[in-house]
Order: C-alpha cells, then sequence, then structure tokens
C-alpha cells in the first residue's frame, strides 16, 4: 500500500466515524457483538457486514418463517419436559400470544393515531409453527432409553478461544440426550426448512453449524462429551389456504397432509431425522473450523471505514442476486453516508440489542 493509499483510508475511517458520531439514538454505536455458531461463515458482502453486524442496523419488518420456527423450537422445548404433544403446542402458542398480545399494548401507547397493529399474520404464524411442532413430535417421539440432560441451554466460548477468535461465540443447544444403551450424549437440532427435507439433511455432515455447537458444549461439560448430533428436519406444508377455508381448518388439512406426503413419496417425506456421527476431532490446530473462526473473528475487528468493507461488486447487479432478494441495505450503498441517518429513518431499520 502507497503512502496515498493510506492517506486516503485513514482520512475514509475518519469521515465516517464523525457521521456515525452525529447519528441520533445510538444508531451510530459500534455493536458490541458475539458470532452465533450459524454466523461463523465468511461475509458474502463486507458492506451488508458493516451494516448488520458491525452497527446492528436491521430492517423492522416481521418474517413469518422466522416467526413459525421461534414457536415450533418453543414447543419442542416444552415437550421435552415430559409434557405430551398437545399440552406442549398448547402451553408455547399461549406464551407466544401474550407476548404479541403485550406488543399491541405498546405499539398503542407509541401510536395513538394508529392504535391497531394488524397481528393476523403473526397469530396464524403462531399456529403454523404450532402445527408443525406437534408433527415433529408425532414423529419422532423421545427414545425411553434417553434422558433428557438439557434444554434451550446458552453456551459461550471460553477464554481459551481467543487465541484463534478474538470475538465471543455464544450459542443456545435446543436439547441434549443422555442414550443409556450406548452410554452416549448426542446434541438435539430441531431445523424447519422451505427445501425439501433429505436435501437439508445430505448436507448436515459438513455442518458448521452443527461443529460449533459441538465444540461450545464440550469445553463447557467435558465430562459429557457428544457423540454426534440428531437433526429433527420439517419441511413447510406443501398445501395453500383454499378460497373462504377458516385457518384452523387449513391447519387440520396440514396435519393430515404430511401423513399422506410421507406415504405417497417415502424416499423423500417431509419429515425426516438425520443422525451425524462425529468421527474427527474439532478445534485442533490444523482444522478448518479453527481457521475459519480466525478469518471471521478479524472482520469484527477491522478498521470502521468503506474501504474495509467494501461492497460485494462495482455493479448493483450482485446485490439484487444477494440471497435471492434485493439486498435491504442497497438504499445506504446509494448514497454517501452523510445521508445514511435519514435513509434508515425513512426505510424504518433500527438496532439491534448487543449480544454481550
Amino acid at each position: 500500500m502507497t503512502p496515498t493509499d493510506t492517506d486516503t483510508e485513514d482520512s475514509d475511517m475518519r469521515d465516517l466515524l464523525e457521521v456515525l458520531s452525529r447519528m441520533p439514538n445510538s444508531l451510530g454505536r459500534l455493536r458490541k457483538t458475539a458470532l452465533h455458531p450459524s454466523g461463523v461463515r465468511l461475509p458474502a458482502c463486507p458492506r451488508r457486514f458493516l451494516y448488520s453486524t458491525r452497527l446492528g442496523w436491521r430492517k423492522a419488518d416481521w418474517r413469518e418463517a422466522l416467526s413459525a420456527g421461534n414457536i415450533l423450537h418453543r414447543a419442542m422445548a416444552v415437550y421435552y419436559t415430559g409434557q405430551p404433544p398437545a399440552t406442549s403446542v398448547e402451553q408455547a402458542c399461549k406464551e407466544a400470544k401474550l407476548e404479541l398480545a403485550e406488543e399491541q399494548a405498546l405499539w398503542a401507547q407509541e401510536h395513538p393515531e394508529d392504535p391497531f397493529m394488524d397481528t393476523r399474520k403473526r397469530e396464524k404464524a403462531i399456529g403454523l409453527g404450532g402445527m408443525m411442532g406437534r408433527v415433529l413430535m408425532e414423529a419422532f417421539p423421545l427414545p425411553d432409553t434417553c434422558d433428557v440432560v438439557a434444554i434451550e441451554q446458552t453456551l459461550k466460548s471460553p477464554d481459551s478461544w481467543k487465541a484463534f477468535c478474538p470475538v465471543p461465540i455464544i450459542g443456545t443447544v435446543d436439547a441434549v440426550l443422555y442414550d443409556r444403551t450406548k452410554e452416549q450424549y448426542w446434541l438435539v437440532d430441531h431445523k424447519s426448512t422451505s427445501d425439501k427435507p433429505a436435501q437439508r439433511a445430505a448436507n448436515l455432515t459438513f455442518d458448521v453449524q452443527a461443529q460449533l455447537y459441538r465444540a461450545l458444549w464440550n469445553s463447557v461439560h467435558p465430562e459429557r462429551r457428544v457423540s454426534g448430533v440428531i437433526h429433527n428436519i420439517i419441511g413447510k406444508p406443501g398445501i395453500r389456504v383454499k378460497k373462504g377455508e377458516k385457518f384452523e381448518d387449513y391447519l387440520d388439512r396440514c396435519f393430515e397432509w404430511y401423513d399422506k406426503q410421507a406415504l405417497a413419496d417415502p424416499h423423500e417425506p417431509p419429515v425426516q431425522q438425520s443422525y451425524v456421527s462425529f468421527i474427527s476431532p474439532v478445534l485442533d490446530k490444523n482444522d478448518e473450523l479453527q481457521g475459519l473462526m480466525s478469518e471471521v473473528g478479524r472482520w469484527h475487528k477491522r478498521a470502521v471505514s468503506l474501504d474495509s468493507y467494501p461492497r460485494v461488486g462495482q455493479s448493483f447487479q450482485a446485490c439484487n442476486e444477494l440471497g435471492g432478494h434485493v439486498c435491504p441495505f442497497m438504499p445506504l450503498c446509494l448514497r454517501q453516508p452523510s445521508a445514511w441517518a435519514e435513509v434508515l429513518t425513512k426505510y424504518h431499520f433500527n438496532k439491534a440489542d448487543d449480544d454481550v
């Protein structure tokens, strides 16, 4: 790098930090971030990484898939405490509806001119997630030979990991089972997917997220080292709501559809359980996972400048293809940093909470 290049980068960093310092409501403050096991991957677009991870900006919208998946995980957590499937789903949905009611009350206080928030889509997502959880419970009941030793336990990387990853890694395991017949511990991972479960299962042998959960668990519980991971995978229903059909009737039809689809296509059922055994050491100094963690960690430590976090391409074609959708941060890339605060307000961005 030439002296001129260095001067330009330093100036760029100073200018950007000055812009960020003037932003209201802590929008310009760097986020204290930990890595989640699902996020240990190289950024597809460095500039998007700056916006979403370093600064914590996110679109204030709502996605049905995330909400339904959250309810599914809640219901499965209750089920693993020993409750029957119907009770587990009922409890998870009840808690979610109470939270939605609290959100509605807060909305009414903050928007007196428009006090009624449209909750219909969220209510449907709660029902959909509960139904999918019920399907998983009945398809893969807890084995009588297994004891549940952990449910929704949050794990944090030990200080020794700082030698190769400067950012903490924090993740929550869905469950851990102890198989008394084999005298083995197994991680449990519940997954909902838009893909075919068989296709999803085929890629799980090399799943970085599962390997990281394994490493986290073994570091915290060395006396209970896990032998592998059980993936419970459920695809989204392949049928839509009929015109004029009540949503409750649609959920009943979906529940029956899973059984019918499994019989119709036994090679690619809509619900699948996959066992993946861990046979190689993890986080060895020559391990690829350790190298990936180190490289991703360095992205969190880069100087905050546009040069440090360039856009993925010179044209905006790549922004249209990122994840199959138009990148939500494109309005920021189209404008100078001095206009970012206005853009964040206009396009309804908010600030994610710190992870650590």
